[in-house]
């Protein structure tokens, strides 16, 4: 079961990061990673046999968007809270050919760490970004 966000934050809602942004639109179930100088990562749920199963893992039940949309801002989340500028696998999906570009071993580790992140996160709960100071929080305009 998932929590729906507090009535002061909006339904669609942009997440200010110091170097980035989380842009969430619960309507179109689309998350995007946005980096300054314009470069983006965007996503949308997954509803195959193997989504349904991790999401069934992590403790989402059959709620892929929830599953989904949590991963995408954990990623951003983790980095923030260990001092980084920015998830090391977000701004390589962003740019791909950048020379400061993880590689694959630590695209990995990062995934294996997001995923657990989420096995822990009390479903029925607030995520800690929504209650944290940073990042700050804004209805999504498109």
């Amino acid at each position: 079961m998932t929590v729906p966000p507090p009535d002061d934050l909006p339904r669609s809602i942009l997440y200010r990061f110091p170097h980035c942004e989380v842009a969430v639109d619960e309507a179109q179930r689309y998350v995007e990673t946005r980096f300054a100088d314009g470069a983006i990562v965007g996503s949308t749920p997954n509803h195959d046999d193997w989504t349904m199963h991790i999401a069934a893992q992590l403790g989402y039940g059959r709620d892929s968007w929830t599953m989904s949309k949590d991963h995408e801002i954990a990623h951003t989340w983790m980095a923030h809270v260990r001092g980084d500028r920015w998830s090391s696998t977000m701004w390589r999906l962003a740019h791909p050919r950048a020379a400061d570009a993880v590689g694959d071993s630590e695209v990995a580790e990062e995934e294996a760490a997001v995923l657990e992140f989420q096995r822990l996160l009390d479903k029925s709960a607030l995520r800690p970004w929504e209650l944290a100071p940073v990042p700050t929080k804004s209805a999504l305009r498109w």
